[in-house]
């Protein structure tokens, strides 16, 4: 019979190690795998699977089957064995085996047997080839040991190198404080990291009539990352703990934060096994925090409340060596949802610069990127689409005075993760991975009530910042070879819609600070990849993303005050 397409079929690998049997040309790797036997008997035929053990007819020792190679309608033409031992089934006079080379069959003319086994150990072969000048037919003739150790061919690197362990995840400790800092909270908790996958490794070893076979170890994707927790903290009146107030940088009078953990990148492949893609990432949890106490804050980039809830990042794809394709990245994750009150008895005073009186946000994650392929075929792993922020709602009843520059009175922000770049390919043929999307921007809302006050004394501090910001797209991957294939980048992310309901007072006395600033900003789209080679073919880059409504009210009671220049009362885009 003719033989059509090899395949494999495989089960229950010895030690992790999985071998795949396929007819393929490509390239040969040397190496050395050892692998313990277990103890049985049987002579290899046509009706032996997968777990069976059998016999070495050379007297070796008897092995269990871990692959059977097999053509299209099932029949069964020879077996691997745990040690990497070859043995043929096509035991019996006309029997047929195939050489697909060149496409004339062989048939078992007749067989020798080993005299210690008793079991078929050479096969003596013939075919017919063709005919001569005088109509002659042309046989040839040959013999073919039924058993061949393949061990000294197989390279699979079996202490392949494991991926690094993630972090743990839960309260993350707080930073170092100053003699000033007195009473502020700190509330930082993420979820656990997913682990890196582990490094696979695949080459070819060629089998004599049959074809070749891959010999595989097997990569391993990235973890998922955990979704950060939820957290509700109230914190009460000052005349129960008393006034919070910090003088060190970056050190906020409350800060609350969930963070999703992150995923864990995928395995590396060596050979002509494929890499394996990141882990997802975990989702950000939804914190809501509710504070009615004095606050002041005299260190850089020291708010007076900061609530954020962030996505984990998701993990890249693996990279992939000679014949390996890249992985994909793992899929981006969301911020939760952000919840600020400041209530009436809440008194908030900020004097370093960029330090926020309230600053809630939510942001989405960002997707990691396809893995890199780098050999004689490249392909480029392709990356997810950005995660989404989440929806932010501040609500202001007390007094927040800022005295720093760019520093907002209330400042909500929900901004969509950018998307991840696909993986750069080269080779003789280079195909650049897909870029991703960006995620979302979320909702914005902001209330102030009656009798509540905002204000802020120094250059580029707006009363109210509210925006919703969606995700830069990925760019698409570089494709470098003799054919150079680049892939397309994708779209910038949408912005939700911003919404401020305005009833208090709000004073700005710098320039560049207006009143309320509102925005919804669409995301910027990813560059296309670029082709390189004697054949070099570029792609399409993509568009950004759309903004939303944008609404304001301000209520019949309500006060906006501005003194500098290019300081609007109230300014609402969509971009």
């Amino acid at each position: 019979m003719k033989m059509k397409n090899l395949f494999v079929v495989m089960l229950n690998c010895q030690r992790a190690i999985l071998v795949t049997i396929l007819l393929v040309t490509g390239i040969f790797i040397a190496g050395l795998v050892t692998v313990p036997t277990v103890l049985a008997s049987g002579q290899a035929t046509s009706s032996t699977v997968v777990d069976d053990i059998v016999t070495d007819p050379e007297g070796s020792g008897d092995f269990k089957v871990i692959a059977l190679i097999q053509d299209d309608t099932g029949e069964t033409y020879a077996v691997v064995t745990e040690n990497f031992l070859l043995i043929y089934t096509t035991v019996e006079v006309n029997d047929t085996l195939p050489d697909p080379d060149s496409g004339v069959d062989w048939t078992v003319e007749s067989v020798n047997t080993d005299g210690v086994t008793g079991l078929v150990d050479e096969l003596n072969l013939t075919r017919i080839t063709g005919q001569d000048a005088d109509g002659n037919d042309i046989v040839e003739t040959k013999s073919l040991l039924v058993v061949e150790d393949k061990s000294a061919d197989a390279s699979a690197e079996e202490d392949a190198a494991a991926g690094a362990a993630g972090d743990p995840g839960g309260a993350v400790d707080p930073p170092p404080t100053a003699a000033g800092d007195v009473r502020n909270v700190y509330d930082v908790r993420r979820g656990a990291s997913g682990d890196d996958g582990r490094d696979g490794y695949g080459v070819e070893v060629c089998i004599p009539v049959i074809g070749c076979a891959t010999v595989e170890y097997s990569a391993h994707s990235g973890e998922d990352g955990d979704d950060g927790p939820t957290i509700n903290r109230t914190i009460p009146s000052s005349s129960t703990p008393g006034d919070i107030s910090t003088v060190s940088t970056r050190l906020s009078g409350i800060k609350v934060v969930s963070i999703g953990g992150n995923g864990g990148d995928g395995g590396d492949a060596y050979g002509n096994i494929d890499a394996k893609p990141g882990g997802d990432a975990g989702d950000g949890g939804n914190v809501t925090l509710k504070a009615n106490t004095t606050i002041s804050t005299s260190g850089k980039q020291g708010s007076g409340i900061f609530a954020q809830s962030r996505a984990g990042v998701a993990g890249d794809g693996g990279d992939g060596y000679i014949w390996s394709s890249g992985g994909s990245s793992g899929s981006s994750a969301h911020g939760g949802t952000v919840s600020v009150t400041n209530q009436a008895d809440g008194l908030i005073g900020t004097t370093g610069d960029y330090a926020h009186g309230v600053f809630a946000q939510s942001i989405g994650g960002s997707a990691g990127s396809g893995g890199d392929s780098w050999g004689i075929v490249g392909e480029g792993g392709s990356s997810r689409v950005g995660g989404n922020g989440g929806s932010v709602y501040v609500t202001h009843e007390g007094d927040v005075v800022t005295d720093g520059k760019a520093s907002q009175g209330l400042f909500a922000q929900s901004i969509g993760g950018t998307g991840g770049d696909g993986g750069a390919a080269g080779g003789i043929v280079g195909l650049g991975g897909e870029g991703s999307a960006g995620g979302k921007g979320g909702s914005v809302t902001v209330s102030t009530t009656t009798d509540s006050q905002v204000e802020t004394r120094d250059v580029g501090s707006h009363g109210i910042l509210a925006q919703s910001i969606g995700g830069g797209g990925g760019n698409g991957g570089i494709g470098v070879g003799i054919v150079g294939l680049g892939a397309s980048g994708s779209g910038g992310g949408d912005a939700s819609t911003v919404t401020v309901n305005h009833d208090g007072s709000i004073l700005t006395s710098a320039n560049g600070s207006s009143g309320i600033l509102a925005q919804s900003i669409g995301g910027g789209g990813g560059n296309a990849g670029v082709g390189a080679g004697l054949v070099g073919l570029g792609a399409d880059g993509s568009g950004g993303g759309n903004g939303s409504t944008v609404k304001i009210t301000s209520g019949a009671g309500s006060i906006i005050t501005t003194e500098g220049d290019d300081s609007y009362g109230i300014f609402a885009q969509s971009i």
